[in-house]
């Protein structure tokens, strides 16, 4: 033991005496370096006078919306200008899924969250003497990221709908008191360049999760242009989904064509199957927007904009939601839920990155089915009354 301390001793004054003859021999040299000659002096100030790089402009600077010229009476820090009220569209602040992830021109980056809910008060049932009142509640939040050669992302998603009424349906079965559709979506790049491979399993049903004939699954395949931003290409995909409104369970293709008139900077197009989607900016103030996905999904809407912040919209819906009921007497029997609405709101751009919506119109061809498929529609039908429909969405983006 004695003979490790002696040389742990010796190792530490070793290095000591190293150390202390480092730092004598700098100071030695400090004070023997020469005094800057005539020669150095004029290449110093040759330096000082060069000119220096240009500094690269930031993201909010653009050509149509350059940096502010600097005041000679202002002596006050200056501050970035603010962007463009209107470039073309406020985004909605909503996480996307799937093919509308990849088509959307404002796609976004970071994480998202909005709650929507719709407030249907009593409306007759045809045939029965009872009424029925829908709450659909909306939730859903993500987070995405591009590296350049692809998406990363996850995106969560809840559909309730409350149902307060006693009907039943034509085979004796009382009407559920709540559906759920509950999804989580996974989705990364996948091989090569601008190709992404996404996977989406859920549970939609009045008993989520009960068992395996409640689950479904949605996994996409993506090969083209890059998600998002403004270059003109073409999409292919590949889709297998168990809770499609038409041909459920089997692999589905599909192509897309996304086109921007850069030049006139009015007109965004994405034509294909079994999506399709256009904006056309008729004026700075005034937007028409319509989208189709095959065979009976349907938004369209027009938009004025009065300033930055607000927003009056109006515009006609059809849309759909499918539920595999833990009581159905067919394994692949679903129930079906169709509705039309007229619809009327203004939204709030509250923030930046927070948005406050309101809404109200009529809704209109409502009804429930079971079946297969919507050439069941007329089988175990429950047909709901016209009748009015409130609603409010809050969006944010972080």
């Amino acid at each position: 033991m004695w003979r490790l301390s002696a040389c742990l001793c010796v190792i530490l004054l070793t290095s000591a005496a190293f150390v202390s003859t480092s730092f004598a021999d700098d100071d030695q040299a400090s004070a023997s370096a020469p005094l800057r000659t005539e020669d150095d002096t004029r290449y110093l100030q040759f330096v000082a006078q060069a000119p220096l790089p240009p500094i690269a402009r930031p993201d909010y600077w653009t050509s149509e919306n350059p940096p502010a010229a600097p005041r000679d009476d202002d002596d006050s820090e200056d501050l970035p200008p603010p962007t463009k009220a209107m470039p073309f569209r406020q985004a909605e602040l909503r996480p996307q899924e799937g093919l509308k992830r990849w088509l959307d021109f404002d796609a976004y980056e970071g994480f998202m969250v909005d709650y929507d809910v719709r407030y249907y008060p009593h409306a007759d049932v045809t045939a029965q003497p009872s009424r029925l009142d829908i709450a659909r509640h909306h939730f859903a939040a993500g987070i995405q990221d591009s590296r350049g050669f692809g998406m990363f992302g996850i995106n969560t998603r809840i559909n309730w709908l409350d149902l307060n009424s006693d009907a039943t349906l034509p085979d004796g079965r009382k009407l559920p008191s709540h559906l759920s559709d509950i999804q989580a979506e996974f989705f990364v790049p996948w091989y090569f360049p601008f190709s992404e491979f996404s996977v989406a399993f859920g549970s939609a049903s009045d008993k989520p999760f009960a068992s395996g004939d409640e689950m479904f699954v949605d996994i996409t395949w993506f090969s083209g242009s890059p998600p998002g931003g403004d270059k003109n290409g073409f999409l292919f995909f590949i889709n297998l989904n168990t809770n499609r409104e038409f041909l459920n369970g089997i692999p589905l293709p599909g192509f897309e064509y996304r086109y921007h008139d850069k030049k006139a900077d009015n007109l965004k197009l994405v034509l294909g199957f079994p999506y399709s989607a256009a904006r056309w900016k008729v004026t700075d103030n005034l937007q028409i927007n319509a989208e189709y996905e095959f065979p009976r999904t349907v938004h369209t809407s027009v938009d004025y904009v009065f300033d930055c912040n607000v927003r009056l919209y109006g515009g006609f819906d059809w849309s759909n939601e499918r539920f595999a009921l833990h009581d159905r007497l067919e394994k692949d029997d679903r129930l079906f839920y169709y509705e039309k609405r007229l619809t009327a709101g203004i939204r709030w751009q509250m923030r930046e990155n927070i948005f406050l919506d309101f809404s109200g119109g009529w809704a209109f061809d409502r009804f429930f089915f079971e079946g297969r498929g919507y050439q069941d529609r007329d089988d175990n039908r429950l047909k709901i009354g016209d009748g009015p429909f409130f609603g409010i969405t809050f969006g944010w983006k972080f």
